[in-house]
């Protein structure tokens, strides 16, 4: 083989096993809920998306962009190799997602299929469908990966834009659109698909220009960091130099600096979702089976990324940038310094992840445009019940971002850890369960779910917080980590199948005295 198609596979491998267990779990696991297809589409998105970021991403994370700008052979040549591969790649996942959610979907249809009775044209035409819907958010995907990345150098703002780019979009057809055109399929997916292609083509040509005419060291407006804005200055500059030694400040101050990208993309985030709800007001009610019905709908889902990215960012990125053994040398006892990290960044996590959408669309249904999906019954014990699923929900991915930063050295494997670990709690979430059933053994989802809340805030900071102190120690890392999580979610079922049953009784006399 040769050596630099070697390289791109070893490169795009860690992302496209994300993204392949994305594709293939998620059709399986949402089948019993009522709308799981947004969700479906959604994580595939963001799997193709860590694909597109990761070609270059990974380039500049490792510092190696400069020696593969330098080696003997035409731009045109490396070019290709990398776009092909990259294409395989994603055709790949897509075909998997494609075949996953063919068998979700049209599984009552097989014996239609078999009869050949009056249904096998509309399942074609269904499957049809499905497979250029699925290509074209693929190359959106792809395409904002690329052009992203070699714009700014810079994984998490690559990460964010494309993520965002697709969704304004979006908005911006909404805008322009009338009220009775954007409720209109007939109208409104050409118009989207119209749109799309001109993003694909722009944002190609815009990647293949910038690759071709890349130097060593880009520019990009120069450096944006809240530490310069004049709200964090401590006042004008005076002719006498003065030392004052304030750590706590100075550590706070990058933190903040560190999560400078997250803060501007959640602002962006924040205007989108309140021209959202400005357009279902305007609008009146859409359709509830139309696109815009459901991407209006459903539009709150992007900010459960947040919580992911936000934790991704605090111990990986310092990693990336080399300066985890300086900081390591401060006077600053380590314990200090990692609770200045995982407070922060569970506090923000919830209130972004949770608490923000929660705000946002209670604010919406108050002036007239609410969402069904946020629309618990008048009862008090409904509506606190979804508020602190929201907000468990939010805390749970915070605590797997900041988990799955403290085991790997770059934004992008943080998140991909994450990925990976969700799904891995899913599945054994998934086999305890059934393992339950099996047994005859009752257990009760409500106390399982809060005896799970307690565990992570006990376990996953203690995991945290070793390796982010023994973060040299790579296989011993690994291995007290798995076998951490795997000690955790035994025991929650354990003790909560125990305490459910009242397994303490077996002990007890089964006559009194």
């Amino acid at each position: 083989m040769n050596p630099l198609v070697k390289k791109e596979i070893r490169l795009l491998l860690p992302g496209w096993l994300v993204a392949l267990a994305l594709a293939i779990l998620l059709p399986l696991f949402l089948k019993g809920f009522d709308a799981p297809g947004e969700v479906i589409s959604l994580s595939a998105f963001f799997g193709v998306i860590l694909l597109g970021v990761d070609s270059f991403g990974r380039e500049f994370s490792l510092g190696t962009f400069s020696s593969l700008m330098s080696q003997p052979m035409e731009r045109r040549q490396i070019w290709r190799t990398k776009i092909t591969v990259l294409i395989c790649a994603a055709s790949l996942v897509m075909v998997v997602l494609f075949i996953s959610s063919s068998i979700r979907n049209f599984e009552p249809y097989v014996m239609s299929v078999w009869r050949h009775d009056h249904r096998l044209p509309v399942i074609f035409r269904n499957l049809i469908i499905l497979l250029c819907w699925y290509g074209w958010g693929t190359l959106i995907a792809l395409v904002g990966g690329l052009w992203t990345t070699l714009l700014l150098r810079q994984a998490a703002a690559a990460f964010w834009i494309t993520f965002l780019t697709p969704a304004g979009l979006l908005m911006l057809i909404f805008l322009v659109l009338p009220s009775k055109l954007a409720d209109n399929e007939n109208v409104f997916i050409p118009v989207l698909c119209g749109m799309g292609v001109l993003y694909i083509v722009a944002g190609f040509w815009f990647a293949h220009r910038l690759f071709h005419r890349a130097q060593d060291a880009a520019w990009t407006g120069g450096v944006v960091a809240f530490s310069r804005w004049r709200y964090f200055d401590s006042g004008s500059e005076s002719t006498v130099s003065t030392r004052h030694r304030r750590p706590i400040g100075a550590l706070a101050k990058k933190e903040l600096q560190l999560q400078s990208i997250s803060w501007f993309c959640a602002m962006a985030l924040l205007a989108l979702h309140v021209v959202v709800i400005v357009m279902r007001k305007v609008h009146g009610s859409f359709e509830h089976d139309s696109l815009a019905g459901q991407a209006s709908e459903f539009f709150w889902t992007l900010w459960l990324i947040m919580p992911l990215i936000i934790g991704g960012t605090v111990v990986a990125e310092e990693r990336r940038l080399g300066v985890t053994e300086g900081q390591f040398c401060l006077p600053v006892p380590r314990w200090f310094q990692f609770a200045l990290k995982f407070f922060p960044a569970i506090c923000v996590g919830i209130l972004l992840g949770g608490c923000v959408p929660l705000l946002l669309e209670g604010f919406a249904a108050w002036i007239g445009a609410p969402n069904p999906d946020f629309n618990p019954s008048s009862q008090d014990h409904d509506i606190i019940t979804a508020i602190i699923f929201f907000l468990a929900l939010a805390l749970g991915l915070s605590l797997a971002g900041l988990f799955a930063s403290t085991v790997t050295k770059n934004f992008l494997q943080a998140l991909g850890t994450a990925v990976i670990v969700i799904i891995g709690c899913v599945l054994f979430t998934s086999f305890a369960g059934h393992f339950h059933s099996l047994l005859g053994i009752a257990w009760n989802l409500t106390l399982t779910i809060c005896v799970s809340i307690l565990t992570a805030l006990a376990v996953v900071p203690w995991l945290a917080w070793r390796n982010f102190n023994y973060f040299q120690e790579r296989g011993r890392v690994w291995r007290r980590n798995v076998l951490g999580l795997a000690t955790a979610i035994l025991f929650i079922f354990i003790f909560s199948a125990t305490l459910y049953n009242r397994g303490w009784e077996v002990f007890e006399p089964t006559e009194p005295a």
